[in-house]
């Protein structure tokens, strides 16, 4: 059966978590000034205004990515069912304020973009792209990525806010008919070019466009963009087919895969959106539904050994959980529910600061990290726009309807106006094992309300509770939410615990919770106290899970675990804000020997320009080449460099690692550190790896010589140069997926 989302306002949430943080969301939307997003656009389109455009990734190549997102969400809180007539009427103007502005700026010729631009005029990004220039901080930096976004919040504001802000669609039809003709002008080469740099939902948006324009040239738009032998590897059932792809630049190929298939009926399309879906929630996904180490993707059932402070990237989280929210329309499939409630309860509601309405970009996964969030007017990460929207649309994950059948699809208080009855639940799950359902009309109303995840319900077939209501109905329904816990493929005997589907974990402690700098400005914890993963039990791991129901010490939602060390305090990961936490946990008798690890003192991630343009590693290039499409990896052309400044950890044995590709087998690379050429060979490599390693020691007098202090952030921070380049000229082999300065 099939199901459709009720229509914004149509649902009245009253739970008091998910209503303030839709408040707290609401007054940030209120505080920013749509005229200082606008500033880019009125420059592009060479317009003089007084505003001057927001600093963070606003006064970067991607600027103007927000005001897309700033669109939907504004739109989303605008047809809330809790939006209060004052928010309504704040929000309502600065939507007007943004179609004025964008109109004024599209009347030359239909295009609007609001990045920095490098010289040569305000489509340049758009033409590097297709040379595969792209270079983040001079050539593109994923423009089309940013067109999604813009798209996107205007047909948001077009479907969403009504007749007054009808023009919503003329400016989203001006923009579709500009990207009509510069896809069609593409040839094979091009396109493939093209399609191998991040371009966001490109596709989804534009079929989202032709259901509302019908123009033939939004649909072959739309089509330009699906990306067909990503589509034939995922329907193929080979094994680690997503293995160092980008995690969210595949998924909104996905999304809009999907919404191909919606538009046209192609069942192709219905197959790689359930094929993809399946594979990574299955083989991709902690136990919060969160997926990913620095925006990755790693090997199928490959977890444990990817746990670091960059974990679980929120703009994933977010459009997994549109992905399964659709596939439940689709389908009738609680499978899909399964998971969205799993993603939104343990990654989407602990990407949010609830004091500050900031979110985060990444949620570690290794122990001993902490979240850290956003700031308000100074960062605006693709994570501070998901963020945006995830909190005014949570009314959509609650109740689905279809004909005279009505889907309760989680337990939060709630009520909603459907076929003549007014159905309200109220209900504090999994805190209290009850909850309350009233129905009142005359009819026939046919409820369907799903089991959630880790929990019974007295009289449910196959995850499902179904109700006939014929008449008024007031009754309490007793829901049990049970202790459970999981471990990862990759590693059985480390285990992470839930209560109702509520994943549990251990309060750290926040002392030390000092933060750094990766990438383009994104804050991440800069290290992980000294600790231990192990839970030292009486009797070892055995008893403890023997006796699993009773080794934690519940009061509300704290569970107190009692261990030979000292009493562990665990609760909701997704309320730990401003602590140190740990989610999974071995399970001993006595506390294991301390192991000597390498420590990664320093990471570069070659080809994707986010994560070598930054402060720290600030790449320096002469005919080099970046690819995103295939995992990461740069090259450098015939006559060609790049290089890196990557920190150091004196007084100890450093180690470069660097990662290549067995393809390359046979090629050519120089690498050096400072003016010392430390390896120029001609690549051979053992083993079957497809991603091998190879490893330098970098010796103290080396490091002596050639290393010097490198301001960051204000802070004096030792470094050295690496150069990578093929041998007499030649072009080299690929640096791929990460290089790591290791420190024993």
């Amino acid at each position: 059966m099939q199901y459709d989302f009720l229509p914004m306002g149509k649902v009245q949430v009253t739970d008091a978590e998910l209503s303030g943080l839709f408040h707290k969301d609401v007054e940030y939307l209120c505080r920013l000034d749509e005229m200082r997003l606008l500033a880019g656009f009125y420059e592009n389109a060479k317009i003089k205004t007084p505003y001057i455009r927001y600093g963070g990734w606003e006064n970067t190549l991607i600027g103007g990515h927000t005001l897309g997102h700033y669109m939907t969400a504004i739109a989303q809180a605008y047809a809330a069912g809790y939006c209060t007539e004052e928010e309504r009427a704040r929000l309502f103007q600065k939507a007007q304020n943004i179609l004025c502005g964008l109109k004024e700026c599209q009347a030359k010729n239909g295009f609007l973009f609001g990045a920095v631009n490098p010289k040569g005029g305000a489509e340049v990004q758009f033409d590097n792209v297709e040379k595969n220039r792209t270079d983040i901080t001079k050539e593109s930096w994923v423009p089309w990525y940013t067109m999604h976004k813009i798209i996107a919040g205007l047909v948001s504001v077009g479907s969403l806010m009504g007749e007054p802000c009808k023009s919503a669609w003329e400016i989203a039809d001006g923009l579709g008919d500009w990207v009509y003709h510069r896809t069609h002008k593409w040839n094979k080469k091009t396109h493939r070019t093209v399609l191998s740099i991040e371009y966001g939902g490109m596709n989804d948006c534009m079929y989202d466009l032709y259901a509302h324009t019908k123009k033939p040239q939004h649909l072959a738009a739309a089509k330009a963009f699906d990306e067909e032998e990503l589509f034939d590897r995922i329907l193929s059932g080979e094994e680690n087919i997503l293995n160092n792809k980008h995690a969210n630049t595949t998924l909104p190929k996905i999304l809009g895969a999907l919404n191909r298939y919606k538009t046209t009926g192609e069942e192709r399309y219905f197959a790689v959106a359930k094929t993809f879906f399946q594979l990574v929630a299955e083989k991709h996904a902690y136990v919060t539904g969160g997926i990913g180490e620095w925006e990755h993707f790693g090997r199928d059932n490959v977890l444990d050994a990817d746990r670091t402070n960059c974990n679980a990237e929120t703009c994933v989280a977010h459009n997994m959980c549109k992905l399964a929210q659709n596939l439940f329309c689709l389908t009738g499939e609680k499978y899909y529910l399964d998971y969205y409630e799993r993603t939104f309860v343990n990654s989407i509601l602990a990407s949010v600061n609830p004091e500050s309405g900031m979110t985060t970009y990444f949620q570690p996964m290794a122990n001993g990290y902490f979240k850290v969030f956003g700031s308000p007017f100074d960062k605006f990460w693709c994570c501070t726009g998901s963020g945006m929207e995830n909190f005014t649309k949570t009314e959509r994950g609650v109740w689905y309807g279809q004909g005279n059948t009505l889907y309760l699809a989680m337990l939060r208080s709630s009520e909603v106006q459907y076929n003549g009855f007014t159905v309200a639940i109220t209900a504090d799950y999994p805190q209290k094992k009850s909850f309350h359902l009233s129905c009142k009309g005359t009819g026939e109303l046919h409820l369907v309300i799903r089991v959630p995840n880790g929990a019974e319900i007295d009289g449910a077939k196959d995850g499902v509770l179904s109700l006939d209501i014929a008449s008024d109905t007031e009754t309490d329904i007793a829901v049990i939410p049970k202790m459970e816990y999981a471990s990862l493929p990759d590693n059985p005997d480390v285990y992470a615990f839930s209560y109702g589907g509520v994943v549990l974990a251990a309060d750290l402690g926040q002392e030390n919770m000092e933060t750094a700098q990766t990438g383009v400005l994104v804050t991440i914890p800069k290290h992980a106290l000294p600790h231990s993963d192990t839970i030292v039990w009486k009797k070892g791991k055995e008893d403890f899970f023997a006796n699993f129901a009773q080794v934690f010490q519940r009061k509300h939602m704290t569970f107190l675990l009692p261990t030979k060390t000292g009493t562990m305090r665990f609760t909701p990961y997704y309320r730990q804000s401003n602590n140190r936490y740990g989610i999974y946990w071995h399970i001993s008798d006595r506390m294991p020997e301390e192991k000597a690890e390498r420590q990664k003192v320093d990471t570069v991630q070659p080809g994707y320009g986010q994560y070598e343009n930054d402060e720290l590693h600030s790449m320096r290039s002469v005919r080099s080449v970046g690819c995103t499409s295939d995992g990461t990896c740069r090259f450098a052309q015939k006559k060609g460099w790049f290089a890196y400044d990557m920190r150091i950890l004196p007084g100890v044995t450093n180690t470069l690692a660097v990662c290549f590709r067995r393809e390359d087998f046979a090629k050519t690379i120089e690498i050096r550190v400072g003016n010392t050429v430390i390896s120029a060979d001609v690549l051979l490599f053992t083993g079957t790896e497809e991603r091998p390693w190879k490893y330098f020691t970098l010796s103290e007098e080396l490091l002596e010589r050639e290393s010097f202090q490198k301001e960051v952030e204000g802070n004096p921070v030792p470094v050295v140069t690496v150069r990578f380049a093929g041998l007499d000229g030649k072009q080299s082999a690929r640096i791929s997926d990460f290089i790591y300065i290791l420190a024993d």
